[in-house]
C-alpha cells in the first residue's frame, strides 16, 4: 500500500508545470480547499506563502546581483 507521502513523491509536479519552472514545492496546512479561507487556516496559509515568496524573492536578487 502507498503511503500519502510516497503518492506526494511520485506527483512532484501535481499539473503545474505549465506553471512552474522547477519542481514544485508540496506544503501541508491544517486545512482543505473549503476551509482555507477560515480563520486560523488563512493565517497558516498566508504565513507559508509569505516565507515561498520571500525565498523567490531572495533568490532573484541574488541571480541578478551575482550577473551584474
Amino acid at each position: 500500500m502507498e503511503t500519502f507521502s510516497q503518492h506526494l513523491k511520485q506527483e512532484a509536479i501535481w499539473g503545474w508545470s505549465q506553471y512552474a519552472e522547477d519542481l514544485v514545492d508540496i506544503l501541508m496546512v491544517p486545512c482543505d480547499h473549503f476551509t482555507m479561507m477560515n480563520q486560523p487556516n488563512v493565517q497558516v496559509l498566508a504565513d507559508k506563502l509569505g516565507a515561498c515568496l520571500d525565498k523567490v524573492i531572495v533568490a532573484k536578487l541574488v541571480t541578478a546581483f551575482q550577473s551584474a
